[in-house]
């Protein structure tokens, strides 16, 4: 029989990683809902629909050592990395399992399948989010005469605002005489802003403090 050379060896892991991952996604979704559409609230209600791209399976392992080496197809393989690579593919058949629901939006990424379900900005069916947007829409949604709060977003009766003046830090441009030029330096800022509660301006104070 003929001995693989490194590149051939390693082709042959790519495609049983493959392989494996196909299975496990096979078996997830023959017990789950495999999702046609996503749907998302946002901060005041309103309900957007997520394109589904695919999903993907990735993994947990409790050994630190054992990871999804990176290789370059342009180079000739190591020894190392096969081993490396040999090692990934056989712990994948038995690791935790992650899988992940592809989409894409302003950009592409991946929502964990698992935080999808528990998440109540997030369903499959947009009826299913329809009391959680009532309820965001309640409390966020702009309205006349009230203004939202600079830290939590929550809109305020005009007369029930907090009005505190923030410090901080910023950056301005000073005049150097020495050096005859502007140069842009730190300082103190102070700007005014409306809240909701006294809670919610030292909130806002202590996060420009940290």
């Amino acid at each position: 029989m003929k001995k693989l050379t490194l590149t051939e060896q390693l082709h042959q892991l790519i495609s049983e990683e493959s392989r494996i991952k196909a299975i496990h996604l096979e078996e997830f979704w023959s017990k789950n809902h495999e999702p046609q559409k996503l749907f998302k609230v946002n901060r005041i209600g309103e309900i957007k629909e997520i394109e589904i791209t695919g999903s993907h399976v990735g993994y947990v392992f409790t050994d630190r050592n054992i990871w999804a080496p990176h290789y370059d197809k342009d180079k000739r393989p190591s020894k190392n990395l096969v081993v490396a690579y040999w090692e990934y593919v056989e712990n994948i058949k038995t690791a935790e399992q992650i899988i992940y629901v592809d989409y894409r939006d302003m950009g592409s990424g991946s929502y964990k399948y698992t935080d999808i379900i528990k998440e109540p900005h997030f369903a499959f069916n947009e009826a299913d989010l329809k009391e959680e947007s009532e309820r965001l829409k309640e409390i966020y949604a702009p309205k006349e005469n009230h203004t939202a709060c600079g830290y939590c977003g929550k809109q305020t009766p005009d007369d029930k605002v907090v009005t505190s003046t923030i410090i901080g830090r910023g950056r301005k441009e000073v005049w150097n005489s020495w050096k005859g030029r502007y140069e842009n330096k730190s300082c103190t800022t102070q700007e005014p802003m409306k809240f909701c509660s006294g809670t919610c301006a030292g909130n806002e104070q202590m996060s420009r403090e940290g």
